[in-house]
């Protein structure tokens, strides 16, 4: 071969290489790596083959960490957060996935870390009562609320979540109606108010569900960022029923109505929703199929039918040993538009296995939890690709009304 036609060739296999292989930008954000919990970054591709890795105690915490990665033609990246977790003195591992990733991907937290609830006291007396037949306040209390009427005046007092808003419902001697008290929180938190001052419609409403069971969850109205509670399972228990009933306060006019309810520990389906102006009549489900085509320690495959929802979840759980905390991996990806999802778990770096050790036990999963979510609301306006986090958030699964459906499948040792 001439020098001149060595050349060619050598220019031509240049040119070739982008055909092969672009170049994606991903990024870990500042918040997702200043948890002291997180060892290590790794992107690999749909076959388990490394094609990054790094260490975060390495990176600085200032600002997010933005680097770059080859994707070869057919590759499906996908990144994976190690992170370490304490238990009273023992450790474990709790990995996250995210799968099917695009160039500017962005790894936010997935949501804020949460708060031991704060709070408030706050008085209602209303002038004018001679006795309550009824009486129920809604909302996270931290005691039994405590009512009595002396000498003509009501006396409310309870502890409430400083987030949620006052509602009381009640009804008074000789009245066949229920009136309430409903207000936001306030400097000082006492209120002062005549028995006509009460609000004289409380509307009764119900929402058919899928089926009956004993649903966990709450319906709540949103007004000036307090949380107005209308249904609470935790307060009470109606047992098994197909229809949640809620009070809604006469002359209130919520920003926002929202709902969780869940069956998690029977059918696995938990059910998230936002709502302008009303609740809906009825909640439906969708079409789910708990079994996989394969289900191995380290990768898995299952079919992805249009009706089944558009984004998965797949997490393994690993037993360390008795009292010791359960160890998992979880990975979250998108099927909308696929026939079949397959993927193999990235392989672990020798020097990962030597600050936690406990990952050798991910050959050795003792069960596979698979789950589907369906958006019912402002489904275009997200990118799984671009800002996989969001799909763990519970506000933002509010905002797409998602519809959950889970099984959990306990794998032979």
């Amino acid at each position: 071969m001439t020098r001149a036609k060595y050349l060619t060739c050598f220019i031509l296999l240049l040119l070739a290489v982008p055909l092969f292989s672009q170049t994606l930008t991903l990024s870990v954000s500042k918040d997702r790596l200043q948890s002291e919990d997180l060892k290590a970054i790794m992107v690999s591709n749909q076959y388990g083959v490394l094609r990054y890795f790094t260490f975060a105690g390495q990176l600085p915490k200032d600002s997010a960490h933005t680097f770059q990665v080859r994707q070869r033609i057919g590759e499906a990246l996908a990144l994976t957060l190690v992170e370490e977790v304490e238990d009273q003195g023992y450790y474990s591992f709790e990995n996250t996935t995210y799968i099917g990733l695009s160039d500017g991907a962005v790894i936010g937290r997935a949501m804020a870390p949460k708060k031991a609830p704060n709070y408030r006291n706050f008085n209602v007396r209303v002038a004018d009562v001679e006795g309550v037949e009824e009486f129920q306040l809604f909302g996270p209390l931290s005691r039994r609320p405590e009512y009595r009427v002396s000498r003509g005046v009501l006396n409310i007092s309870a502890k409430l979540e400083d987030n949620a808003g006052i509602f009381a419902v009640m009804r008074l001697p000789g009245e066949n109606f229920l009136r309430h008290f409903t207000s936001p929180m306030t400097a000082d938190n006492n209120f002062e108010l005549s028995r006509e001052g009460l609000g004289k419609t409380v509307y009764m409403g119900k929402i058919a569900m899928p089926y009956k069971t004993e649903w966990q969850g709450t319906v709540k109205g949103m007004l000036d960022g307090y949380e107005f509670h209308l249904f609470n399972s935790g307060q009470k228990q109606i047992g098994a029923t197909d229809t949640i009933p809620f009070f809604t306060p006469g002359g209130v006019q919520f920003d926002s109505l929202t709902v969780f309810l869940s069956d998690i520990n029977n059918k696995g389906i938990a059910i998230y929703g936002t709502y302008k102006e009303a609740l809906p009549a009825k909640i439906d489900t969708f079409s789910f199929e708990p079994s996989f085509l394969r289900s191995e320690s380290k990768s898995f495959t299952f079919t992805a039918g249009s009706d089944e929802g558009q984004h998965y979840a797949i997490s393994y759980y690993y037993s360390l040993g008795q009292g010791r905390p359960l160890a998992s991996w979880h990975l979250w990806g998108e099927m909308e538009g696929m026939d079949q999802v397959d993927f193999i778990l990235p392989d672990i770096p020798e020097e990962l296995y030597e600050i936690i050790p406990e990952l050798a036990e991910i050959a050795s999963p003792i069960a596979i939890d698979k789950n589907s979510f369906y958006c019912t609301q402002y489904c275009d306006d997200y990118d799984f690709s671009a800002r996989p986090a969001l799909l763990e958030n519970p506000k933002w699964r509010m905002r797409h009304g998602m519809v959950a459906r889970r099984k959990l499948k306990e794998l032979e040792e």
